[in-house]
């Protein structure tokens, strides 16, 4: 499969392997991996291959480090068994077993593998004997060690480079799953600001509101984390009684030392996950869900001079088009934010994808006489606040001039 562009757009890769899709990108995409019905995969820049590096088929969790140089993944023992893995190179994986003093999930999962650091710390999600789920953090000298949790379960989902900062879930006693951090092994929540109390009927409802979702993805540097499920008040009037009905919706969040948990912003009313963020926390990729249950996920990039992104759209008026291809999640993004993936409803069946963007196409106004206009690619991201700023916008002039 092949896909037309024209100059200085983003580059579309196809991941040509059946049920794929694209979990983990390194700092500065030149490494990506996935998983797909054949088993786990890795693709180069160097290369442009991808390669079968053994693995679970169907996992969903494989995952590679800042540097490039680790990647994690599910593995099946000979009894079918599914454990958190290692890779070694070529096919080999070294298992990482299970937490101590724990049972597997019947003969399902023992555990699995969310994320791993640059010095090979793995996390993820350990099971026991299918009543108890933990985060963990392995690494080859402790082995594996769970994180703990505050009620009755938790979930590592990703780490950063040097692996004192680990992100994820911790479930309450209503069963959501609220964004939590382990910072050199201590565990604390995302919380937004102020509380909300959405029915103020519930009684549990202050404390529900002050917790926000998952937290799905976290910079190198730890400088940066995001997340679903932060809670925005809506009020709704009857016109016929004026009776008062308040209920949330549930926006992607971007939490930073500074300002704390933030709300990315409305997307026509759906309910958005950020799944990665850039190193710098101004590129932020994920999915946005639509307002029904039937319909499909779109995939959307954020950044703070453009807002809400449907990433299709995007691609499309930079001249990058994808045929029937329905970009369903861009569930990772690379460190620089010139790489993303994901995966992507399409007429072979669910695939993967790769978008390589160093640069991004403008329609370019003279600041003069904005009724000149002509096309130009500038760097991505750090040529947009400039062009955006004096009115150019995202995509190929209409005029044909370059």
């Amino acid at each position: 499969m092949k896909f037309n562009r024209v100059k200085g757009a983003p580059t579309f890769i196809p991941v040509q392997l059946p049920d794929s899709n694209t979990t983990g990108i390194s700092g500065d995409g030149s490494v990506v991996v996935g998983g797909s019905a054949y088993g786990i995969w890795r693709w180069t820049s160097a290369t442009g291959v991808f390669q079968d590096i053994g693995g679970a088929p169907w996992s969903i969790t494989p995952d590679v480090s800042e540097n490039g140089k680790n990647i994690v993944g599910e593995v099946f023992r000979p009894d079918g068994l599914g454990i958190a893995g290692l890779w070694q190179g070529g096919k080999s994986w070294l298992e990482l077993g299970g937490l101590p003093n724990s049972q597997p999930c019947g003969d399902g999962d023992w555990s699995s593998a969310w994320g791993v650091s640059d010095n090979a710390k793995v996390v993820g999600l350990g099971w026991n004997d299918c009543v108890e789920v933990s985060a963990y953090v392995w690494d080859k000298k402790t082995g594996m060690k769970s994180l703990g949790f505050f009620y009755d379960g938790s979930r590592a989902n990703d780490v950063n480079a040097d692996g004192s900062r680990v992100v994820g879930w911790d479930r309450d006693p209503t069963g959501f799953w609220r964004g939590a951090q382990w910072v050199n092994g201590k565990e604390s929540l995302f919380q937004q600001s102020p509380a909300l109390c959405c029915n103020p009927a519930d009684s549990w409802c202050p404390g529900y509101t002050t917790d926000v979702g998952s937290a799905n993805g976290i910079n190198a540097l730890g400088t940066a984390v995001v997340g679903e499920s932060y809670q925005v008040e809506q009020i709704y009037v009857d016109p016929f009684s004026g009776e008062e009905f308040r209920y949330c919706t549930s926006e992607a969040w971007r939490w930073t030392p500074g300002p704390g948990v933030e709300r990315l912003g409305d997307y026509f009313g759906r309910r958005t996950v950020a799944t990665d963020t850039s190193n710098d926390a101004n590129v932020i990729s994920g999915l946005a869900y639509p307002a029904d249950f039937f319909g499909f996920p779109t995939a959307f990039l954020w950044t703070p001079y453009t807002g809400m992104m449907d990433f299709t759209t995007f691609l499309n008026v930079q001249g990058t088009y994808a045929q029937d291809w329905v970009l369903a999640n861009a569930y990772r993004i690379s460190g620089d934010a010139k790489t993303a993936g994901g995966y992507a409803s399409t007429p072979f069946g669910f695939h993967g994808w790769i978008v390589k963007m160093p640069k991004a196409v403008l329609c370019h106004s003279n600041p003069a006489n904005h009724s000149e206009q002509k096309t130009i690619d500038v760097e991505f991201p750090a040529g947009l606040p400039d062009h955006l700023g004096h009115g150019d916008t995202i995509g190929i002039c209409g005029n044909g001039i370059y």
